[in-house]
C-alpha cells in the first residue's frame, strides 16, 4: 500500500470503519453498508457542473482520474428544531448544535464512543459540528488507523506534536468544544457537564496543572477516572499484530 493511500479520504473511511466493525463499536457511529463507485458512463454528465461536484462531493481538480466512489451510510436522523433558541440568539445556530446532542445521555456516548474507538488504534482528526449527530460520529474521511506511517510508536516518542495527537489530545479537545457550543446555545437547565478533559478554567489556577504542562505532560500523562480524569489513550500503541483477536489486542 504506498503511503499516500494512507491521507485518502475513501481509503481512511474504509480502514475506519474496518477497525470498527472487526471491535464491534457500531452504536457509537453513523451504520456502514458498503460503498458505490460509479461507473465512467456514469460520472461524466457530472463533470458538466465542476461547481456542484466541488460543493456537494468535495471533488477538486487535483482528483481527475480517479475513481468516484462512496460509503453508503445510515441515514441519522436529528430534530433541528428540539429546543427553542435563546432570547437574542440565533435560531440558526441552536438548530445547528441540537443535530450533535439531543441531551446528556447523547454527550456522554460521545466521550465514551471516543474513548473506545481510539484504544482501537483510530484517531479521529476532524470532530465537528458536521461530523456528529445525536451523539455518534459520522464521518472518518481524515482518520488515521493503526498501522500507519504517522502512527509509529519511534516516532511519536521522537516528535512532541505527534505525541500529543498519537495521545488523542486533538481529538478530545474538539469533543469538549462540541460541549462548549451546545452549553453557550442552550437553556442553562439543559447544560452539558460531562467533558473529555479537566475544564481549563478550573484547572488553571492550580499549581500542579501547571507544573504539568511546564514539564510537557499536558494531555498525555494523565489518566482516566472519576478522581484524576484526563486522556492517556493513545491509538499508536494499538497492538494490531497481535494473535488474540480480530485486529489485535489493546491495553486496557
Amino acid at each position: 500500500m504506498e503511503e499516500k493511500a494512507y491521507f485518502e479520504p475513501f481509503s481512511c473511511e474504509c480502514r475506519a470503519y474496518g477497525r470498527i466493525l472487526e471491535e464491534g463499536l457500531e452504536q457509537y457511529v453513523a451504520q456502514c453498508y458498503g460503498y458505490i463507485k460509479l461507473a465512467p458512463s456514469d460520472f461524466e454528465p457530472l463533470l458538466n457542473d465542476p461547481e456542484r461536484l466541488k460543493r456537494h462531493f468535495g471533488y477538486r481538480k487535483r482528483h481527475e482520474g480517479r475513481p468516484f466512489r462512496a460509503l453508503v451510510k445510515e441515514f441519522v436522523k436529528a430534530d433541528r428544531d428540539l429546543y427553542p433558541p435563546l432570547p437574542n440568539r440565533s435560531r440558526s445556530n441552536v438548530r445547528i448544535w441540537n443535530t450533535v446532542f439531543r441531551n446528556t445521555k447523547d454527550s456522554r456516548q460521545l466521550i465514551r464512543g471516543l474513548k473506545r474507538i481510539q484504544k482501537s488504534g483510530i484517531l479521529v482528526r476532524d470532530i465537528n459540528g458536521g461530523n456528529v449527530m445525536n451523539g455518534r460520529l459520522i464521518d472518518f474521511s481524515l482518520a488515521w488507523t493503526v498501522p500507519h506511517p504517522i502512527l509509529v510508536k519511534e516516532k511519536m516518542e521522537n516528535d512532541k506534536i505527534v505525541d500529543i495527537y498519537g495521545g488523542g489530545f486533538s481529538d478530545a479537545s474538539q469533543v469538549d468544544s462540541l460541549i462548549d457550543n451546545w452549553n453557550e446555545e442552550h437553556d442553562p437547565g439543559l447544560r452539558i457537564w460531562d467533558r473529555c478533559l479537566p475544564d481549563p478554567d478550573y484547572c488553571a489556577d492550580k499549581i500542579r496543572f501547571r507544573r504539568d504542562r511546564l514539564r510537557g505532560k499536558f494531555g498525555t500523562k494523565w489518566r482516566w477516572g472519576r478522581k484524576t480524569c484526563g486522556w492517556y489513550i493513545r491509538p499508536g500503541l494499538y497492538k494490531w499484530k497481535a494473535e488474540d483477536g480480530p485486529g489485535g489486542q489493546t491495553e486496557r
